[in-house]
């Protein structure tokens, strides 16, 4: 079981193998010389962030430092964040219980867990201060390019996602949690993106790619992590990671280039005024929110401090609404993703899982009842194997799914 002392002393040990003084680190970490001290001495307790600093640093995974044998698992790890409210963790908890048996499908019908995403490093020492931006942006147009997506907006980050065999997960966390998104990675189970969906879906897009931003730089830095509304679109703070991953959603989600046509093809120079129904309809085309579009217009040059102050301060909505153009703040989505329905349908149809295994799967779809499960195999033409031929049996092995 691992301690602050054990991972002082890793610390410690590897800060030593490549040659740094506590003052070389106390530098790059922007801390003072005794808080490191302490902290490789086991006398300070460190944060998973802190702790995630010094991974980046080091060039070495998150789990490097960690030998509880929960800390490689992305849900447990994630749930020892003290800033979780106990329904932000009953909804996690459900969500890592689905991410368990996503992978389970994804196993059952490819024979392994597809592991195609792409990984973006760079030089340890280029991921801090400013250039953590430059970093984002480049990561994001290497990313888009990988895609083949030009300068086209990404008309649905869940579908893309998912396409890259992402597990993408739609939770409610209710009006009251901040809890903007989480991804979960490790090599066993894959990569797994949580999105809290009461947020505008112009939110929920940003927070979807700002995820996976993170994925593609942080998979072996953190086996999980949680963004706070207040952490993402445009308050950096001063968290490299989260500063990283806010440049790459801007930019994979609203690239320069694009935006800069988007204006231009509308008889619009730089120094020219931007009006609330440009931001209205720019914003339409990237699918991102109202505030997200201010700010990259403004790092763009489109707009100065003072003009994106002043047009935050109009309704997207009441705009929207006198535009004739139709603004959604919130999508419905069911309680599985498309790609988990369509694997448990197919592993049954392959005869990998019985029925009653498929009724567990599908439990989360509370928009079915049981015995209706069987009515949609019979609809798709799949033959529906009961099992037992008494019906008394068959209700119990549905009761007991």
């Amino acid at each position: 079981m691992f301690s602050y002392k054990e991972i002082g002393k890793r610390l410690r040990e590897i800060r030593k193998q490549l040659g740094f003084s506590q003052a070389d680190i106390a530098e790059r970490l922007d801390m003072s010389r005794p808080t490191i001290s302490k902290i490789e001495n086991g006398k300070k307790k460190i944060t998973s962030l802190e702790l995630s600093r010094f991974a980046d640093l080091y060039n070495k995974p998150f789990s490097y430092f960690i030998e509880e044998k929960d800390g490689k698992e992305p849900v447990n790890c994630l749930l020892r964040e003290e800033s979780l409210t106990q329904t932000e963790k009953e909804h996690l908890l459900e969500a890592g219980n689905i991410y368990r048996k996503y992978s389970q499908l994804e196993s059952i019908v490819f024979g392994e867990v597809p592991l195609n995403l792409p990984q973006y490093k760079f030089s340890p020492t280029s991921s801090y201060g400013p250039s953590a931006v430059s970093e984002g942006e480049k990561i994001a147009k290497n990313e888009r390019n990988r895609l083949g997506l030009n300068l086209a907006p990404v008309k649905d980050i869940f579908d893309l996602l998912e396409g890259e065999n992402v597990k993408v997960l739609k939770v409610h966390f209710g009006n009251d949690s901040d809890l903007a998104g989480v991804f979960f990675f490790n090599e066993e189970k894959g990569p797994c993106i949580v999105v809290n969906i009461d947020q505008n879906l112009g939110r929920a897009n940003f927070s979807a790619a700002h995820e996976y931003g993170h994925l593609l730089r942080d998979q072996d830095l953190f086996p999980s992590h949680l963004t706070r509304l207040e952490n993402k679109e445009f308050n950096n703070g001063n968290d490299v990671h989260e500063i990283r991953a806010n440049a790459f959603a801007a930019a994979f989600l609203m690239p320069a280039e694009g935006v800069n046509n988007f204006f231009e093809e509308a008889g619009m120079e730089k120094g020219n005024k931007v009006t609330p129904e440009d931001v209205i309809y720019s914003q339409k085309h990237f699918g991102v929110s109202y505030q997200a579009m201010l700010y990259r217009l403004q790092n763009l040059g489109w707009l100065g401090e003072n003009d994106r102050k002043k047009l935050s301060s109009y309704s997207p909505s009441a705009l929207s609404k006198s535009l004739g153009i139709q603004q959604e703040e919130k999508k419905d989505y069911r309680a599985l993703p498309d790609r988990y329905f369509h694997l448990a349908i197919k592993a049954y149809e392959k005869e990998d899982i019985n029925l009653g295994k498929l009724v567990e799967l599908l439990k989360p779809l509370k928009e079915f009842k049981r015995t209706e499960i069987i009515d949609l195999l019979q609809e798709l033409d799949i033959e529906v194997r009961i099992g037992p031929e008494d019906e008394d049996e068959i209700l119990e092995e549905f009761e007991n799914a």
